[in-house]
């Protein structure tokens, strides 16, 4: 492994986040740290301890080992999402996750897809 490129982490950690259209605050419950935490992670003045490289890579849906990738200056794997044999889902839980985490230009465009799906099927 290369120097660790710390910064480079931060500014990828960011721009994930961001294109999740999540904030700081929904990525840091999603992790399960505490926002200055997360802030410290998307700060180029601090390094990401190896502890909370996993919960960072779960909030943003990144497989395992992508802040590794990432430091040696690779790039995160997106989350393999296993496909549920069963298929009901209890869409007000959904409904309730969703509306806890996503702000409210994500909801809407969330919405709008939905719907788009929805009228084309």
């Amino acid at each position: 492994m290369t120097d660790p490129d710390w910064p480079r982490l931060a500014e990828v950690i960011r721009t994930r986040r961001l294109e999740l259209g999540l904030s700081a605050r929904s990525a840091s419950d999603a992790a399960g740290i505490n926002r200055a935490t997360w802030a410290a992670a998307e700060s180029t003045r601090h390094r990401l301890g190896e502890r909370l490289w996993a919960p960072v890579e779960r909030a943003l849906a990144w497989g395992p080992g992508s802040v590794a990738a990432i430091l040696d200056g690779g790039q995160p794997t997106l989350a393999k999402v296993e496909t549920p044999t069963e298929t009901r889902v209890d869409v007000r839980a959904v409904a309730d996750i969703l509306c806890a985490t996503l702000p409210g230009p994500a909801m809407d465009t969330l919405l709008a897809e939905l719907l788009t799906r929805r009228a084309s099927s």
